[in-house]
C-alpha cells in the first residue's frame, strides 16, 4: 500500500514539473526610461534620467522651470505649458482652481512641485488645503513652513502651523491678533502691500495699517490714513516706534485718535509691550490720555507735531528720560533740565539722582 501511494505522488510531481516546463511565462513589459534635457549654468547640457534628475532637484522657478543643483552647479529643465500653468495656480489661483486642477505635469514635474510646494498650507477661512504630489486636497491644520491666506484667518491657525512665511492674497481678511505668538515674514498681493515690516491695505479712502511682522524690534510706519485696532499687537518685542500720528485715523473721526495704546488693543484691554522705550510721532494730535498704559516709554520725540495739538498733561505719570517737544510748558513727573534744539523744539532731559 505504501509503495502504491509513493508511486502515485511521484507521478503527480512529475506531471506538475513537466507542465511548468512548457507553461508560457508572462512577457516582461519594459517601462520606457524618461530622460530630461538639463541645461547647467556652466554652459553644459546633459540628458538625465528620472532618478538622476530627482537626486538634484532644487525647486521650480516662477516661470515653472524645474531647478537643479548638481555638485554646486545650478541647472534647469525648461518648463512646458503644463508646468507653467501648475506653478501659476499654486502661486496665484483662488480656491476653486487649486482644488480642481489635475496637475498633469509628469513624474519629474510632480516631484519638483512637491519639493517646492509640499511644505505649504493654504487657508480659506476654516478650510485648509495642501499639495500632495498629485493634486491639492483638503487637509487639517498641520505644521508647515509657509502659510497662504486666501480668506479669513482663524484665530489660532497660524500659531499651530509654526510657519515662518505668511502670504496674504487680495481676498484675505487678517485680524492682527492672529499673528501674536508667531514669527512670520509677510508678503502680500495687491491691494495689500508690505513695507519695512508693516502690512498696509490700499483703499479708495486712503492707506490703512493692518498689522506688522511680529519680530519687529524697530518699526517705521509710513503715512497711513487709518489703522486697525490692535494693528501692532503682534509686535511683543518692539523697542523703537516711528508713527505719522497716534491713534486710529488722521482725521479725528474716532474717540481713540491721539492715543498710542489703540494700536495695541485687544478686547478692550491695552497690551503695549514693556520693551517699547523710544517713540517718535511726526504729526497728528497728542491727547491728555495719549500715553495711557505706556509706562515703559523712556524717550519721546514729537518734532513735527503742531504745538497747539499737544496736551500739556499728556506726559504725567511717565518716567521719561528724554522728551523732544514743540510745546515748552508741558507737565512732567520728576526733575528735568531743558534746552532749545536747533529745530526750535524744547528738549527735556531727566536729571539723574546721585545716590551716596
Amino acid at each position: 500500500m505504501k509503495k502504491w501511494v509513493t508511486a502515485l505522488i511521484a507521478v503527480a510531481v512529475g506531471a506538475v514539473y513537466c507542465a511548468l516546463l512548457f507553461w508560457p511565462y508572462p512577457k516582461r513589459i519594459d517601462v520606457p526610461s524618461e530622460r530630461y534635457l538639463c541645461y547647467f549654468e556652466d554652459g553644459s547640457k546633459e540628458e538625465l534620467d528620472y532618478g538622476e534628475a530627482c537626486r538634484y532637484l532644487a525647486g521650480v522657478s516662477e516661470e515653472g522651470d524645474i531647478l537643479l543643483l548638481r555638485n554646486g552647479v545650478s541647472g534647469m529643465v525648461s518648463a512646458n505649458s503644463a508646468m507653467r500653468e501648475a506653478v501659476r495656480i499654486l502661486e496665484h489661483a483662488d480656491t476653486a482652481e487649486l482644488i480642481y486642477h489635475d496637475f498633469d505635469v509628469g513624474r519629474l514635474g510632480r516631484a519638483a512641485l512637491l519639493h517646492a510646494f509640499g511644505d505649504r498650507l493654504y487657508c480659506d477661512g476654516d478650510e485648509f488645503y495642501a499639495y500632495t504630489g498629485v493634486r491639492v486636497t483638503r487637509t487639517s491644520v498641520r505644521s508647515a513652513k509657509e502659510f497662504r491666506l486666501l480668506g479669513k484667518l482663524p484665530a489660532d491657525a497660524l500659531r499651530c502651523t509654526g510657519a515662518i512665511l505668511l502670504h496674504v492674497y487680495s481676498r484675505a481678511e487678517l485680524d492682527p491678533a492672529a499673528l501674536t505668538g508667531t514669527s512670520v515674514t509677510i508678503t502680500a498681493d495687491p491691494p495689500y502691500v508690505v513695507r519695512e515690516g508693516g502690512l498696509y491695505l490700499e483703499t479708495v479712502s486712503g492707506v490703512r495699517l493692518v498689522a506688522a511682522e511680529p519680530d519687529m524690534t524697530q518699526l517705521h510706519v509710513e503715512n497711513y490714513a487709518f489703522a486697525d485696532m490692535g494693528a501692532l499687537l503682534p509686535c511683543r518685542s518692539l523697542c523703537s516706534l516711528d508713527l505719522p500720528f497716534l491713534g486710529s485715523d488722521a482725521y479725528g473721526g474716532t474717540e481713540s485718535v491721539g492715543e498710542l495704546a489703540y494700536l495695541f488693543c485687544l478686547d478692550g484691554g491695552y497690551f503695549v509691550p514693556d520693551t517699547l522705550k523710544k517713540l517718535r510721532v511726526r504729526g497728528g494730535t497728542v491727547t491728555e490720555t495719549a500715553f495711557y498704559a505706556c509706562h515703559s516709554l523712556e524717550e519721546i520725540d514729537l518734532c513735527g507735531v503742531n504745538a497747539e495739538k499737544i496736551e500739556r498733561r499728556a506726559f504725567s505719570g511717565l518716567d521719561l528720560k528724554l522728551l523732544h517737544t514743540p510745546r515748552a510748558d508741558v507737565l512732567l513727573t520728576g526733575s528735568y533740565d531743558s534746552f532749545t534744539a536747533p529745530c526750535g523744539c524744547t528738549v527735556y532731559r531727566k536729571i539723574q539722582e546721585v545716590t551716596s
